[in-house]
């Protein structure tokens, strides 16, 4: 039996030990002996397969937050200059503490044309965890 090295012709080989046994990439003769017992899966290229498989689920949280700014055409804030929102979080236990910042007259000389709007962490329980954050905004007029 000759068994050419491609991928199509994957040959796997099931035990329930951990000890590996190869299949060499170019097999010939009508008999190939494979032991039966301290087997793992095992493909023709002579690389074993892996049994073991890990999932990992990261915690979403969804919420929302309104800020309401009653006379915000009335604002007089200068480039760079800044009103903040009160802290919020997802809910009364999150440790996580969230603001958000908004620039009416941008941040810089570049965005000084632009309001500008930002989301910022304020607290984090552990400062060495990464933190990521997909959100929207909405800036409403109220007529």
């Amino acid at each position: 039996m000759m068994l050419p090295d491609s991928p199509q012709n994957i040959v796997v080989v099931r035990a329930p030990s951990p000890s590996v046994h190869y299949i060499p990439s170019s097999m010939s003769g009508d008999n190939i002996i494979i032991p039966t017992q301290n087997q793992q899966p095992v493909h023709s290229f002579g690389q074993p397969v892996s049994e073991s498989w890990c999932l990992t689920s990261v915690k979403v949280i969804k919420f929302s937050f309104n800020w309401t700014i009653n006379n915000f055409s009335f604002c007089r804030e200068e480039m760079g200059e800044a009103l903040k929102s009160s802290t919020f979080s997802a809910n009364l236990n999150d440790k996580l503490k969230w603001c958000l910042r908004l620039n009416p007259k941008g941040l810089d000389e570049e965005s000084k044309d632009y309001l500008s709007l930002y989301l910022l962490l304020i607290a984090a329980p552990n400062s060495k965890c990464e933190t990521r954050a997909k959100f929207k905004f909405s800036i409403l007029n109220a007529k």
